[in-house]
């Protein structure tokens, strides 16, 4: 085992959907040997539809293994001993009934970094299982950025379980930098609650001292912060966040009578015609098509962006650089997708395309810790272990009918 940092290092992940496999698709960017221990049935988000979701398993290697059998349980605890870290986000009560908690694994491997990411930290609702959408709905976000009369929903995608899974990464790394063997530096616990709000604490505080939701309220510094729509049609979010950039804003719009005009002269001026001010700003907008809405506000440097889809940002000229779109196999396609955000040395491994079928390294990884080969197919016939069916990430219910039922 290794005390260096986590190039080499072993990591087992178990769990699934989100924050936890993204947590260890950033070690694996870093260098990380990820093994992903699945139940018979896998990961859940096998199961919801195409396999795309399934990409942040990309670089892993999959043993399906049953935890709630003796000799499944007798082969992880093998697989333990020569390992680093295990990072998982199933429940509390799901930890216990496993027998995976970190006082069991330390007992097994004393020197195991132990990772938990769970939906409440420690407190009253600890035991609580909880999504994305409802941190989202529980931490203020989807109150603030739902406007009056319209049905609350949740954020595009699940922003909460990934930042928690990169501070889970996070404090691995830290946890694995410290040569000591103590409790305190080998156990680190991301709760999905309260990375929600460690991410609003801005909107929070800024609540107390207004008493009005942030994303709601006027100010001369925001009326050009905000998506405005051009001629053709396209909007265009704009970032004159500050007053510098508001007069900016002003004369690449040939709104000047905003910064020459003494009823707009302030701050407080500006909010008491604040309708009046948004309602010109949107004429504006209206009358000229975006490429030259664009051309205007970069010319004055004041930050703006198309409002993209998703196909319109794989044209992205920034995305033209190697490595910053990577290959994904899925069935018989070659998709482009997101690499990996960090560009430094330290972030030089190829995760390849594919990402692994149920069980699909079952065989190698039982193997390496000394099983041979009818050891291995007589846990399979015992279901306790199962080998892959097809080369997919997505399982249809015929695969489901392959693993032994007892």
């Amino acid at each position: 085992m290794t005390s260096r940092g986590i190039a080499g290092a072993r990591v087992l992940e178990l769990g699934g959907y989100l924050a936890g496999p993204f947590a260890t698709l950033i070690l694996a960017n870093l260098g990380a040997n990820v093994i992903k221990v699945e139940s018979l049935r896998g990961d859940e988000i096998r199961h919801l539809g195409p396999p795309t979701g399934f990409a942040v398993n990309r670089g892993k290697r999959s043993l399906s293994l049953d935890l709630k059998t003796a000799r499944g349980k007798q082969l992880f605890e093998r697989l333990l001993r020569s390992s680093d870290v295990v990072i998982q986000n199933l429940t509390r009560r799901a930890t216990r009934d496993l027998g995976i908690t970190y006082e069991e694994c330390r007992s097994i491997e004393p020197t195991i970094v132990y990772c938990h990411i769970t939906a409440f930290g420690p407190g009253p609702r600890a035991e609580a299982g909880g999504t994305n959408p409802l941190i989202e709905a529980l931490v203020g976000t989807m109150a603030a950025s739902t406007r009056d009369g319209e049905t609350p929903t949740r954020m595009g995608a699940s922003y909460f379980d990934q930042m928690a899974g990169a501070l889970a990464a996070i404090g691995v790394l830290t946890a694995l930098a410290k040569e000591d063997n103590s409790k305190a530096s080998k156990y680190v616990e991301v709760g999905l609650f309260e990375t929600g709000v460690f991410l609003s604490a801005g909107s929070i505080v800024e609540q107390q001292i207004t008493g009005m939701n942030p994303e709601r309220s006027i100010g001369s510094s925001n009326m050009a912060y905000e998506s405005l729509q051009a001629s053709d049609g396209r909007w265009i979010f704009c970032g004159a966040v500050s007053e510098a950039l508001w007069r900016k804003f002003c004369q690449a719009m040939d709104l000047t009578e905003f910064i020459t005009n003494p009823d707009f002269a302030t701050r407080k001026k500006l909010e008491e015609k604040a309708a009046y001010v948004k309602e010109r700003i949107r004429e504006r907008c209206a009358s000229m098509p975006s490429s030259e809405m664009l051309t205007r506000l970069r010319n004055y440097g004041v930050p703006c962006a198309p409002v993209n889809d998703y196909a319109a940002v794989l044209r992205e000229e920034q995305l033209s650089v190697p490595r910053k779109l990577v290959d994904l196999h899925v069935g018989s396609r070659m998709l482009a997708t997101p690499g990996f955000p960090i560009t430094s040395g330290l972030s030089n491994v190829d995760l390849g395309p594919e990402v692994p079928a149920l069980g699909e390294h079952s065989m190698e990884i039982v193997q390496s810790l000394g099983y041979d080969t009818d050891e291995v197919l007589e846990l399979v016939r015992l279901g306790v272990m199962r080998l892959p069916t097809r080369a997919s990430p997505i399982l249809t219910q015929a695969d489901d009918e392959v693993a032994p039922r007892r």
